[in-house]
């Protein structure tokens, strides 16, 4: 079987073409004519040296980029936590501004003061009227919704046709305050929950 000497380097050779060539001396070894034998071997060194290079290569770059990953990470949930403090003190200092400016009372248009700097205005906003919900216990079922997990086919069947497959298959129940709120709205009673109103947040503009 004659040698080749074309290989390219090992710098040139993808892992691909490198583990490639290998494989491919390797079945033809016992091939080898006899006066060809030294020359194979020869071939056969270089290939699994390019082959042992080429896969340090591809693994540390694996070990790199995975540094990497590991290395933006910490990096992310660093600056995140960061920003929770910031988060905080803006929210520390809007309550406090938000106090002063209920604490100073309304004027006799029934407004609060806004207080004014060079170029920003802050002012105390009227929210708008919000669900609060004091006994979720007590809210009626047809302001719930369920989330539940169960096999499929068995979803496909009537569920009172299953008890024991249903079972423990409700994960969460959320209540619906938009429905609550309408329903507030139209004067009914909705046990267990209330409308909040007359709640201010700060404006900074």
């Amino acid at each position: 079987m004659p040698i080749s000497t074309l290989e390219p380097e090992s710098k040139s050779l993808t892992l691909y073409e490198a583990e490639g060539y290998l494989a491919a001396l390797l079945e033809t070894e016992g091939a080898v004519e006899p006066g060809e034998q030294q020359a194979f071997d020869l071939e056969l060194s270089r290939s699994l040296a390019a082959a042992q290079d080429k896969r340090e290569r591809v693994a540390q770059f694996i070990l790199q980029c995975e540094a990497q990953a590991e290395f933006c990470k910490s990096e992310a949930e660093r600056i995140r936590a960061r920003g929770k403090v910031f988060e905080k003190a803006a929210d520390r200092v809007r309550e406090y501004v938000l106090g002063y400016i209920l604490a100073q009372g309304t004027d006799l248009k029934g407004k609060f003061q806004k207080l004014i700097g060079k170029t920003t205005t802050m002012s105390a906003r009227a929210n708008p009227a919000s669900v609060e919900i004091g006994n979720p216990e007590a809210v009626p079922a047809r302001y719930k919704t369920v989330k539940v997990e169960m096999p499929l086919e068995i979803w496909y069947g009537l569920v009172d046709q299953h008890p024991n497959e249903t079972a423990g298959a409700l994960k969460s129940v959320d209540i619906d305050k938009r429905a609550i709120k309408e329903a507030i709205g139209r004067g009914e009673d909705v046990a267990g929950a209330d409308l909040n109103i007359g709640k201010y947040s700060l404006m900074v503009r």
